[in-house]
């Protein structure tokens, strides 16, 4: 098979993809997804179709820039910014991630086919640089209209920064960067004239908050730098920035931290606030998984990192965390904390079991689950076979009501 289909109860389902969706298909360096990589940087690039020569030129700046900063881009890959951001990026010997609306087999639209030629040369090669990412089991699968808001949610959420290249109004390049800011993650738009159409939309999300402009070529490069390493070196901090990173007061020392200054020095904070900054930004999450603190093993289960290492944390709060990211439900159903197994009960897993459960506050998150679906537990078990927690035993003929 050619192509590789991931469940969101597997390891290595894409940690920015959990609560998004179910299940995604992948063809290319699936290495660039690598959910146990605590390292990789995801950065977004997104704009119009029919952009301007300088849409054009600010998204090939991005991707080349991203490429040279070590950060892997992520875009949908079509005519426009996103190709000319993805090719930038290629050329320059960087990795990309192409989010389809199609399946993963169908280059769309077929000006885009040297990228999907690149993650086809990538299948099974640990150097390959390319990746296509779709939500289509059909490897075939076509082109939909509706396909690709979906698709846009995936960009959104795979890009720890986005940036906006180039917007008019209306557009699906605004929705997609208020479903990014949604998410947490951050929104960086490029300004234009006000006579400009092309720039309505960048004004747009920068007036209502959704965004932050980067005012000047060398605030791009910067910014562009920031997203694709995930914080600012020790040795390249001010001499002021590097006295709050060195600071006997925490306060300072985690306030740097949460603007992604030192990392790897703060990552062995003695504060254990300072380290949850740390974690907060994705940083040394492999150093931080065993922390004494379980509020900051907790951080790291809320970032998907290394849930099989954490199924079993005795911080109940790092299980619950474990729960929530639709991991080992079938083991947490048991756990004896009534929080885990609420948990458990919101993924919609295990509701013929949990229904009778001794707490009423899992009861009641149960029959709310139910509700939602407008089901009842045996109507729910019919339908859902494989998320039954006391096993399967109506009849063939009763499953094929």
């Amino acid at each position: 098979m050619a192509y590789r289909r991931f469940d969101k109860a597997e390891i290595d389902f894409p940690r920015q993809l959990r609560g998004v969706c179910d299940t995604v298909y992948a063809k290319g360096n699936l290495s660039l997804l690598d959910a146990a990589n605590p390292y990789l940087r995801l950065v977004g690039v997104t704009g119009t179709r029919v952009a301007t020569h300088e849409g054009l030129a600010a998204a090939e700046f991005i991707g080349a820039k991203v490429a040279e900063n070590h950060g892997i881009l992520v875009t949908g890959g079509a005519a426009g910014c996103g190709f000319a951001a993805a090719k930038a990026a290629l050329d320059a010997g960087g990795d990309v991630v192409i989010v389809s609306g199609c399946g993963v087999d169908v280059a769309y639209p077929a000006s885009s086919k040297p990228l999907y030629d690149a993650a086809e040369a990538s299948i099974g090669a640990p150097d390959g640089r390319a990746l296509i990412l779709s939500l289509h089991p059909d490897p075939q699968e076509g082109v939909h209209r509706n396909s690709f808001p979906a698709r846009n949610e995936l960009i959104a959420a795979l890009s720890s920064t986005l940036f906006v290249a180039e917007a008019g109004t209306p557009s699906g390049v605004l929705s997609t960067a208020r479903r990014a800011a949604e998410f947490g993650n951050s929104v960086v738009a490029l300004p234009g004239s006000v006579f400009s159409p092309a720039a309505a939309g960048a004004h747009e999300l920068a007036a209502e908050g959704t965004a932050e402009l980067a005012m000047t070529l060398r605030d791009l490069e910067a910014r562009v730098r920031f997203a694709s390493l995930g914080y600012v070196p020790f040795a390249e901090l001010s001499s002021a920035q590097q006295d709050r990173v060195m600071s006997a007061d925490p306060t300072l020392r985690r306030s740097a931290a949460e603007e992604g200054l030192g990392l790897e020095v703060l990552v062995a904070d003695e504060d254990f606030g300072v380290r949850e900054a740390v974690a907060f930004k994705g940083y040394g999450l492999d150093r931080l998984l065993n922390d004494p603190s379980g509020y900051v093993r907790y951080i790291v289960a809320r970032q998907g990192y290394r849930l099989d290492a954490l199924v079993d944390d005795p911080f109940s709060e790092v299980r619950r965390a474990v729960a929530e990211q639709g991991f080992a439900l079938d083991v947490l159903i048991d756990d004896h904390i009534n929080a885990v197994r609420c948990a458990v009960a919101e993924q919609s897993f295990g509701l013929d079991k949990l229904a009778d459960d001794e707490d009423p506050e899992v009861r009641r998150v149960v029959r709310d689950v139910l509700r939602r679906h407008r089901l009842t537990v045996d109507e729910w078990a019919e339908l859902n076979p494989e998320k039954c927690a006391s096993g399967d035993e109506r009849r063939p003929e009763q499953l094929e009501r």
